[in-house]
């Protein structure tokens, strides 16, 4: 299940979540010292572009399975350890929505300092389907 964003209009802010991924970095019976960070990006650029290993989300509010997958989503990195997750909401980012040439939601990949790293899956997805693209985009990337 997707949304085609074919005539929506669009707009632009990101959120960031920054979880532990313990699983894959071997951390499971180590307690954690990080804390959930959730808050709103007010500079693309600097926050996600200029960052290693992001995954972003692209969803619209109006969509249904994409508004299903975001809790899937943030779920799937709930323990990750150094992963962020940028919710990009494609009515009120545009010029970025653009750039990634999104033309479904929802649509999730891994950016690497803003490079593409990973295929763009499209469509509501499970959480172990999720869990398991999270962990193989960054096995690559580390």
């Amino acid at each position: 299940m997707h949304c085609l964003l074919k005539h929506r209009p669009i707009r632009f802010p990101t959120t960031i979540v920054n979880r532990q991924f313990s699983e894959l970095f071997g951390t499971a019976n180590k307690p954690s010292t990080s804390k959930n960070l959730v808050y709103e990006v007010e500079d693309f650029e600097n926050e996600v572009i200029k960052q290693p290993r992001v995954i972003v989300v692209f969803y619209a509010t109006w969509c249904t399975p994409s508004m299903k997958f975001l809790p899937i989503v943030t779920g799937a990195v709930k323990s990750a350890n150094n992963i962020r997750l940028a919710k990009i909401d494609i009515d009120k980012h545009k010029e970025v929505t653009e750039k990634y040439k999104i033309l479904a939601t929802p649509t999730i990949f891994a950016l690497n300092y803003g490079e593409v790293e990973s295929p763009h899956v499209i469509g509501y997805r499970s959480q172990e389907e999720v869990l398991n693209n999270i962990m193989e985009w960054y096995e690559k990337l580390l």
